[in-house]
């Protein structure tokens, strides 16, 4: 796994993808050790999608949202 920097940086590296997509509500949950971003991920464009799955961020096909184990604990 990669160092903590590595991982912060990763995090805000997603988190500047979120932002292009934001429409000003919450934006993340935490359900036990998932953190998930309430965007729907069919709102992200392709691009997105694949830089965000590079960023430990995948796809939650019952929320219709993206989540991380990497980057979320409750």
């Amino acid at each position: 796994m990669a160092d903590k920097a590595s991982a912060f940086d990763d995090m805000i590296d997603a988190c500047q993808i979120f932002k292009k997509y934001s429409t000003g509500r919450r934006m993340f949950n935490c359900d036990h050790d998932v953190i998930v971003c309430v965007i729907e991920f069919g709102e992200v464009s392709g691009p997105d999608r694949a830089a965000l799955a590079e960023l430990g961020w995948h796809e939650h096909e019952d929320l219709g949202s993206f989540y991380s184990v990497r980057h979320g604990s409750c």
